[in-house]
């Protein structure tokens, strides 16, 4: 059976969106993080480019909306790229439930990535925060199966794109840092709290949420790149 996926030109213009727009928003993120642990030990050699980057694209419409650009973005790739359905399908639910998650209050385990959200949000909120009230109250594991499931799902997504291009390659290592760095975060969160106070492990879980950035600007820009390519 042939699993090769190859674009059409409505498919390359989704598909180039969604990397312009995982483009911006790792841009954004990526120097949040660095200019909001600045005292962490590395970041300052990092701070220095963080702040131009900050002064460039730092205006209100990316603050706003740098999140859900990220997620709108991950699944223009997504449905882009995959030929089956149940993989995609079950990647947006997750993406979506994050979304609704991620902006409806402050997860334990994305505290330090501040993300801001439109007014016109506010409605969206209203009428998903009960189901998803009724969703995590399912079970204490809820939460960060759906914060770790993110990073996997998007690993074998990646994974699995043929013909292999680099710049999926990348996205793909950028998942695979995103998966260590929610994976550490659990880990100090639920099981050994301890380790919260140390700064070296802060500054390696969140130089893995950096590489993830990294890799994700440049596999978007190379995608951008290959916009041409079927």
């Amino acid at each position: 059976m042939n699993k090769r996926v190859y674009n059409k030109t409505f498919g390359k213009i989704f598909r180039t969106l969604g990397f312009l727009l995982i483009l911006v928003s790792s841009i954004y993120f990526g120097a949040n993080l660095v200019i909001a642990h600045s005292n962490l030990p590395l970041m300052n050699f990092l701070l220095p480019f963080a702040d131009m980057i900050d002064d460039i694209i730092g205006f209100p419409f990316i603050v706003e909306y740098a999140f859900l650009m990220l997620i709108v973005g991950l699944l223009f790739v997504i449905w882009a790229i995959r030929r089956g359905i149940i993989l995609r399908v079950l990647l947006t639910f997750v993406l979506m439930v994050m979304t609704v998650y991620a902006m409806s209050q402050p997860i334990v385990y994305m505290t330090f990535l501040a993300i801001d959200m439109p007014a016109w949000w506010e409605t969206v909120l209203g009428f998903a925060n009960p189901l998803l009230d009724q969703f995590l109250a399912l079970h204490g594991a809820v939460g960060p199966a759906v914060v770790l499931l993110v990073p996997a799902l998007l690993w074998i997504t990646f994974r699995n794109k043929k013909p292999v291009r680099l710049s999926v390659f990348l996205m793909r290592l950028g998942s695979i840092a995103m998966l260590l760095a929610t994976l550490m975060v659990i880990v100090s969160e639920d099981f050994f709290t301890d380790l919260q106070g140390f700064d070296i492990y802060v500054t390696i879980y969140l130089m893995a949420y950096i590489f993830t950035y990294l890799f994700y600007i440049v596999g978007s820009v190379f995608g951008i790149i290959e916009m041409t390519k079927p």
